[in-house]
């Protein structure tokens, strides 16, 4: 430890003196990061649950679900769409839309709507309905239970919209919990979900090419898994020894698998709320989550390295943070002063034709950054658009970077490795150095 604090002293005086003698150059453009409330009021009169980008023949819009009655003073019941600069209704759902997808079964990307409802736009259809842009459709015999979260993937046998929720049959056949619809025909994927009645999952995520089922469950297909699980196109295997309560969200990050609810282990080992797999084993990610009352809602991969996090926390990871912020593999951030009220998803909001740009969060918070919003905004990120060693964010490589680097030298990863070799070291700094800039 003494060699080591040693050199990393001697490697602060040396580029101290380069950086002294050295002109500054390669200015680059300054990225901030900011909430944008793009959404004039009024919002939405209650919870948004979820949202998508979707062009069904007229141009890019918004397309949001949830609980709502009325938006942007438009009375549309818990389905509507945004132009840029107006709401509009698309015909009214008799209950709560908890998920949207666009996906396409061959004959042309169309959205996906899945909820509790069993009539939309004046058409019965079971959980789960299409818009072409004109109309809903049902889809075939539909699901007979909720529903909660959509994906598109491919196990090996084609392209398929998938579902998870809390049903036990799909277009009138045994499927309890995950069913996939394919265009055509409903399917189960490889058996039911175990579990005590109401069990079933609450999300889906695609990794390493395989998927991962979250909810309350005991096992899929006779196969024990505690509240997680993996199907690989012809079985479902456990994630270790799963997490112990309820699996609200996952992501994927740098190669890991992270999950989000309101279990308290994972692996039997504490974890609480947030839990990372790295493939053999679990560990936790912020300690300091052990309110019972808190859960994590919601999670989002941004950057290869940058993943948003949200829940109802006012701390995370030792960083005062309200129901948001971001983690980088190693710390956790605040997104300004947050959000008032609990965020419910994540979504891709880069839109320029609806003058959108960064990562959406809907929920039931009335403000964002402390800028008024209903239920909805936009985290505009510098994800993918920061110079090469602008550690920090501010659009500069400097002194700022500098420090954090070094605050990271040795550590495994992470955001101040920028060489990929898995390690923070002297071909890191090298690199920062050889991008130190002045900004504008």
């Amino acid at each position: 430890m003494r060699c080591t604090s040693r050199a990393l002293a001697r490697v602060v005086l040396v580029v101290s003196a380069l950086l002294l003698c050295a002109p500054v150059s390669i200015a680059g453009d300054a990225c901030t990061e900011q909430w944008s409330t793009s959404f004039p009021d009024p919002g939405a009169n209650g919870s948004i649950q979820a949202g998508v980008i979707y062009d069904d023949g007229s141009g890019d819009r918004l397309f949001v679900g949830g609980f709502f009655l009325e938006i942007g003073g438009v009375e549309t019941q818990r389905i509507a769409a945004w132009d840029g600069s107006q709401w509009e209704g698309v015909g009214d759902a008799n209950n709560v839309v908890h998920a949207l997808a666009v996906f396409d079964d061959g004959s042309g990307p169309a959205l996906y709507a899945a909820g509790l409802f069993t009539q939309i736009g004046g058409v019965s259809a079971s959980h789960i309905a299409c818009w072409d842009g004109d109309s809903w459709t049902p889809i075939g015999a539909g699901v007979d239970g909720p529903v909660r979260d959509l994906l598109i993937h491919d196990d090996g046998s084609g392209l398929a919209l998938y579902l998870a929720g809390s049903f036990t049959n799909a277009g009138g056949s045994p499927a309890r919990g995950i069913a996939s619809w394919d265009g055509v025909a409903w399917s189960a994927v490889g058996g039911d979900v175990i579990g005590a009645p109401g069990a079933g999952c609450i999300a889906l995520l695609e990794h390493d090419d395989d998927l991962i089922a979250t909810g309350t469950f005991l096992g899929v297909a006779g196969v024990s898994a505690s509240n997680i699980a993996r199907w690989d196109g012809a079985s479902w295997s456990a994630v270790g020894f799963g997490v112990d309560g309820q699996g609200n969200a996952l992501a994927s990050m740098d190669g890991d698998l992270y999950i989000g609810g309101a279990f308290a282990n994972a692996g039997g080992a504490a974890a609480p709320r947030l839990a990372r797999w790295d493939g053999a084993m679990w560990s936790p990610v912020a300690s300091d989550l052990t309110n019972p009352a808190i859960e994590i809602t919601c999670l989002r991969t941004i950057d290869v390295d940058q993943m948003l996090v949200g829940g109802e926390f006012l701390t995370i990871g030792g960083v005062s943070a309200s129901r948001v912020a971001m983690y980088d593999t190693a710390v956790f951030h605040a997104l300004t002063s947050g959000v008032n009220g609990a965020p419910a998803r994540f979504f891709d909001a880069d839109s320029p034709s609806l003058g959108l740009e960064g990562a959406g969060v809907v929920g039931s918070f009335t403000s964002a950054g402390g800028l008024q919003c209903a239920r909805a905004a936009v985290w505009k990120t510098c994800a993918g658009a920061q110079l090469i060693g602008d550690l920090t964010g501010d659009g500069v490589v400097g002194a700022n970077d500098l420090a954090e680097l070094l605050g990271r030298w040795g550590q495994k990863g992470g955001i101040a490795d920028l060489d990929g070799s898995g390690v923070v070291g002297a071909s890191d700094l090298a690199t920062l150095i050889g991008n130190w800039s002045s900004g504008d």
